[in-house]
């Protein structure tokens, strides 16, 4: 890919780095920084030491006063002060805007219709919380719909909050969106689906699907990797990767301790994320505290054979394509994006939702399945992901989105 014109752009988000948006923002501009256009972040909560990226309130005693309203009012929407970045010299020099997520009291919605009107404003959703009252993902609750208090804003939904206020936050939201000029990205069709039915159904809406670093993330010699990671030569290994291990109920734990219990002997249980304090050590299973660093994430895909994810709230997950750039055919439930990525039996396994029966079945079809089988959903898996799911098409389908807005803008 080659620079043909020039581009000033700044991305808005919660943290620069750590966790699934993070991360696509952050290797955005970095892939963007490297083709030499100048890309510069806002964020809530900085995390790295990039000189690109600006922290808008510092850990002041004005933020942290604001913060504890926002929980004691269960409003982290339009209690902080919206529109002081208009006047910051990464605003006032952009070509386009570039938004992720805008939770967690950092972001004050109320100025988003004054914000996305003076510039070409992408706000890429990265799960449910833009389109109901609060939480994240809805579940199987039918009123994120219509503003009706949410029952599925539950003590512990993401973001957390004091109590429920879903629907005077919905308000909020809706009255902001009302008068908004927004062009919005979903990275699955499962979402692009929710949003059509949402209060943001009417503004443009485009499909660019997250992309991971095909370079990084790829099959690597097994023998090699598991002796440099001390990890068994002679057993099939099953990777489950999240924030929190075993304990994080949305990525699926208390769904892989039960397979954890039940592992045969010639299995082995790898739990990135984690410890063994969590749940107690188990026969056969490893446990690996969090991994920043991608090469290393890699190597430990590239030594598994069987990717494990049973989240049961997701959007269009990075571990997946992680895994899945690295060769490894996945076992997962039809929840969210997912199914976008892993086809049954092709890449993978895709259980029934929530289906305890249905995924111990998927974990002992795939497990008991000889070398050669095996590398072919891998292959599939690899396939797939350079063929759809690589940083360089994500990156490309931003440019190509942003240089049309800009041009469009009046």
């Amino acid at each position: 890919m080659t620079v043909q014109k020039q581009l000033k752009a700044l991305e808005i988000g919660t943290t620069d780095i750590k966790g699934g948006a993070a991360t696509v923002s952050w290797n955005l501009k970095n892939r963007l920084s490297q083709l030499g256009y100048d890309v510069s972040m806002i964020v809530g909560y900085k995390r790295s030491h990039d000189p690109k990226v600006r922290e808008i309130f510092y850990n002041s005693f004005e933020f942290r006063i604001r913060r504890k309203l926002a929980y004691l009012f269960s409003n982290d929407i339009s209690l902080m002060p919206g529109k002081r970045i208009i006047n910051w010299p990464e605003f006032q020099a952009a070509d386009i805007i570039h938004a992720h997520n805008l939770h967690s009291n950092f972001f004050n919605l109320k100025a988003l219709p004054e914000i996305s009107n003076l510039k070409p404003f992408v706000w890429t959703l990265h799960d449910m919380w833009p389109l109901t009252g609060h939480p994240a993902h809805a579940f199987d609750c039918p009123h994120w719909i219509g503003g009706e208090k949410c029952t599925c804003d539950l003590p512990n939904s993401l973001p957390k909050h004091l109590w429920n206020n879903t629907r005077h936050l919905w308000q909020i939201k809706n009255d902001a969106y009302r008068n908004s000029r927004l062009n919005l990205v979903v990275p699955s069709l499962w979402l692009k689906q929710k949003v059509e039915k949402s209060m943001l159904r009417g503004h443009p809406l485009h499909l660019i699907y997250n992309g991971v670093d095909t370079e990084i993330f790829k099959p690597g010699s097994k023998p090699a990797i598991r002796q440099k990671l001390g990890l068994p030569m002679n057993k099939k290994i099953v990777l489950f990767s999240s924030k929190n291990g075993l304990n994080n109920i949305w990525k699926g734990g208390n769904y892989v301790e039960k397979l954890v219990k039940t592992v045969p002997r010639d299995a082995y249980f790898i739990i990135l994320g984690g410890n063994s304090r969590e749940k107690g050590h188990f026969p056969n299973t490893k446990y690996i505290n969090y991994i920043a660093d991608e090469k290393t994430l890699a190597e430990f895909y590239a030594a598994s054979d069987i990717f494990l994810y049973p989240s049961i709230a997701d959007n269009c997950p990075l571990s997946v394509l992680e895994a899945m750039a690295c060769g490894l055919p996945i076992l997962a439930f039809a929840t969210g994006g997912i199914p976008e990525l892993v086809e049954h039996r092709v890449n993978g396994y895709v259980a029934n939702y929530k289906d305890e029966t249905d995924l111990a079945n998927g974990f002992k079809e795939l497990i008991n399945l000889d070398e050669e089988k095996l590398n072919e959903l891998g292959s599939s898996s690899r396939k797939k992901a350079v063929e759809k799911f690589s940083a360089e098409q994500m990156v490309e389908n931003y440019l190509k989105l942003y240089f049309k807005l800009i041009e469009q803008w009046q």
